[in-house]
């Protein structure tokens, strides 16, 4: 088997256009999922040529070779959804609404 063919066999579960759009991303003809790994989920998320379906190939690729790559949690945005929720909790009450507090054993 020849180097080709080995790097062939690396890639075979990435389409050509993701491999291309991972090849544009990192600025080079060749990679190895530990580059692709350390460019992180956010930055993979926002390539372009990589849709939510080639995200889930590339993320599946990359476990197979033994790296985990999961969706970070935007504390910004989090910090926003809750101040919305406690707005509308709020707007509630003063109409006259009782909010209850979930029961912490259904969460």
């Amino acid at each position: 088997m020849s180097i080709a063919d080995c790097r062939r066999d690396e890639f075979a579960d990435l389409t050509t256009l993701q491999q291309n759009a991972l090849r544009k991303l990192l600025d080079q003809p060749d990679f190895t999922p530990g580059e692709v790994a350390r460019l992180g989920y956010v930055k993979l998320q926002r390539a372009e040529g990589i849709g939510n379906k080639g995200l889930k190939s590339i993320i599946n690729w990359l476990a197979t070779h033994g790296y985990e790559l999961a969706p970070q949690r935007n504390e910004k945005r989090d910090q926003t959804n809750n101040k919305k929720i406690k707005k509308a909790l709020e707007l509630l009450q003063s109409h006259g609404y009782q909010i209850d507090q979930p029961d912490s054993a259904s969460t």
